[in-house]
Parts: C-alpha cells; sequence; structure tokens
C-alpha cells in the first residue's frame, strides 16, 4: 500500500518548520544563557505577531486558489483605526478595539465575498441576508434557522464599498457616547437590537415580499438615537419629553429623519452585487426609535449615584 504522503510532499509542506526548529535548537545549544530565555522569545514573537497575523489571514485565500493582498490593507486599517480613537479622540483602549473589530468584521466580509464571486454572493444572500419573504405564505427555499438569525447577521452584509464606508464612519462617530455612557456589553446589546429591530419593522412593511436587507445602518441608527440625550444633555441625560422641547436636540432629530426619508426614495448603492439596491428607510426609523426606547430602558436600570449631603 502506497504511504499517503510521501518524503517529498513532505518536505514541501513542511519544510519551513523544520528548519525553523533546527535554528531555534543549534542557536539554543550555542548561547544557552542569551537565546534560549523566556525574555527573548517573547520579543522574538512579539515582533513577528504582524507577520503572522497576516500569514494566517493569507492561508484563509491561498485554500480557496486565490491570491489577496487586502489582508495587510485591512489589517493596517484596523491598526490606524485603533490609534486614532484611543489618541487623538481619547477612547479607553479595550472599546477602540472592539468598535475596530466590528468595522473589520463588516471589511473582512464584504472583502471575503467579492473576492469569493457570484456562489459565495449568492450562498450569503441566501443565508444570512433578511429576506421578508422567508415568512411568506409561498414556499422559500431556505436553511433551517436562516429566518431567525438573519435578524441579525444580514447586519453584517454590505452591497458596495461605498456602503461599508459609510456605515463604517458612523458606526465609529455613534459608538463613543453610547459605548462611554453604558459600557461594552450594553453597547452592543443596544447595536443588536437595533439591527433586529430594522429587520423586524421591514418585515412589518414588506411582509412576504422579495426584497433583501443587508447593512448594519439600522444599528448605526439606534446608536445615534441612544447618542442624542446624552450629547444634548450638557452632563445630564435629556428625559424622553426634554428630546421634543430642547430645540438642538429636536432639530437634529427632525434633520436626520428627513434625511431618512428623503434618502429612501434615491437609490445610492453604486457597484453592487445586491441587484436593485435602496436605501431601507424603514430598517433606519425601526432601528432609531428602537435606539430611543431601549436607551431609556438601560437607563431606569442604571444605578444611580447618590449626591452627598451635608448635615
Amino acid at each position: 500500500m502506497r504511504s499517503r504522503w510521501s518524503p517529498v510532499e513532505l518536505g514541501e509542506r513542511y519544510g519551513i518548520l523544520v528548519l525553523w526548529a533546527v535554528v531555534i535548537i543549534v542557536f539554543s545549544l550555542l548561547r544557552p544563557n542569551t537565546f534560549a530565555t523566556s525574555a527573548n522569545f517573547e520579543t522574538i514573537f512579539g515582533t513577528q505577531a504582524v507577520q503572522l497575523v497576516i500569514t494566517l489571514g493569507l492561508i484563509v485565500s491561498l485554500t480557496a486558489g486565490e491570491f489577496d493582498l487586502s489582508v495587510a490593507s485591512v489589517m493596517g486599517f484596523a491598526a490606524t483605526m485603533v490609534a486614532f480613537l484611543n489618541v487623538n479622540h481619547h477612547w479607553a483602549i479595550i472599546p477602540a478595539i472592539i468598535a475596530t473589530l466590528v468595522v473589520g468584521l463588516i471589511i473582512a466580509i464584504f472583502g471575503g465575498l467579492q473576492l469569493a464571486g457570484p456562489t459565495a454572493q449568492t450562498f450569503a444572500i441566501y443565508d444570512f441576508a433578511f429576506i421578508p419573504a422567508r415568512f411568506g405564505a409561498a414556499p422559500f427555499e431556505q436553511a433551517i434557522g436562516a429566518k431567525w438569525w438573519s435578524m441579525l447577521t444580514y447586519g453584517f452584509l454590505h452591497a458596495s464599498w461605498s456602503h461599508v464606508l459609510l456605515n463604517s464612519l458612523w458606526l465609529a462617530v455613534f459608538s463613543k457616547p453610547v459605548q462611554a455612557y453604558f459600557g461594552n456589553l450594553r453597547y452592543l446589546l443596544i447595536l443588536a437590537i437595533g439591527i433586529i429591530a430594522g429587520a423586524l419593522t421591514t418585515l412589518a412593511v414588506h411582509w412576504g415580499d422579495a426584497l433583501i436587507l443587508v447593512g448594519i445602518s439600522a444599528g448605526v441608527s439606534a446608536l445615534l438615537a441612544a447618542s442624542i440625550p446624552l450629547i444634548y444633555g450638557r452632563g445630564r441625560v435629556l428625559r424622553p419629553l426634554e428630546l421634543i422641547s430642547n430645540r438642538s436636540a429636536l432639530v437634529f432629530s427632525l434633520m436626520w429623519l428627513a434625511l431618512t426619508f428623503f434618502s429612501g426614495a434615491t437609490t445610492y448603492l453604486s457597484n453592487s452585487f445586491v441587484p436593485n439596491t435602496q436605501i431601507a428607510w424603514e430598517a433606519h426609523l425601526g432601528g432609531f426609535f428602537a435606539g430611543l426606547i431601549i436607551f431609556y430602558v438601560l437607563e431606569a436600570k442604571r444605578p444611580k449615584i447618590q449626591k452627598p449631603t451635608l448635615h
């Protein structure tokens, strides 16, 4: 019986790893007091971490028979975004990393689908985009459970690079006040509820229709709404009725609503692999009002700091 791997094939696959191990062993024997130390290995692995991450990213595309240099560009973008948020805008490092991971995930998914071609794009749409026809009376071929998980996963699919960049920009802008006030978990909760509310609103308006909803805009709208009581409260949180009595908050909200309705009548997503794309104004509105509601629900449950009194 012929062995599965010949020595030549093993050498081609694992030769670099064997050579790397030999170099480590030789230098450890020659310089045991300087090379074979934990501090030296920490330095080696630390300086090679960037190349390691890029290599792991390239392996994915290479195993698919493709060659994708965007791995390095996305990594450079992520490093720049973390530094920009942390240094220029004084975000704490953990929130900066979380926001960057969300944006990086959106970019990576879209770039991967563009690279993978029509077959993978069709698979992503049918299994992860939100489609109201999933709930209609007519049969709709789909994976078991796709009608439910697509209410959230559609937020990480996008139709064009302009769609990705605009959503990423607004996500970075409106994440800071909400995350700083509520913390990481509640920030992500508001984002997720906004995405789901966008799907439910679209479903209510277009029940059974064969339209495709993608993009994190509903989640961004929820963060935008949740940031209004914080931004315009000037050091305190605006109460619900103050959203109307506060002129700045009211003008900002009305301008956003007008822009949403206006953009809903236009198409702007060019170079899209999703045909006949339009801005989903219904999802924006659903995410916006869900963001306001969940903000005040979480605010009511937030521990209140009692001011000390003098006796």
